[in-house]
């Protein structure tokens, strides 16, 4: 019997171990995702971060680029105006021309019927 009380005594100690071993090893497993979710973490605040400052850069780059499309509008309108104005100078010259060119030929005309 008392060997038998021994064999239960060793067996008891040996399954202790190994719950405590096992006990070891899933605290050592745990800490390691403990640390893995910590670092996710980290990881998961800095994309945020990141992400918050590339809308920030967006919508700085397309105020940039609504003011750009505005100034070009601005520029087609006086570019439109300048070649309107640009057009009306020159059949204003041409007009011009014509007139002095007629009022050449008529002082010419009047020149030979003093003479």
């Amino acid at each position: 019997e008392r060997d038998e009380l021994q064999s239960q005594f060793d067996y008891s100690i040996r399954l202790n171990r190994e719950v405590e071993d096992e006990r070891e090893r899933l605290k050592a497993e745990l800490d390691d995702a403990q640390a893995k979710v910590k670092d996710l973490d980290s990881s998961l605040k800095e994309a945020q971060g990141n992400a918050t400052a590339l809308e920030a850069h967006i919508a700085e780059a397309d105020k940039r680029q609504e003011e750009a499309k505005r100034q070009i509008d601005a520029l087609r309108d006086t570019s439109g105006k300048l070649e309107k104005r640009l057009e009306d100078v020159i059949k204003g010259k041409a007009q011009a021309e014509k007139e002095a060119e007629e009022a050449a030929k008529k002082e010419a005309e009047e020149k030979k019927g003093l003479f």
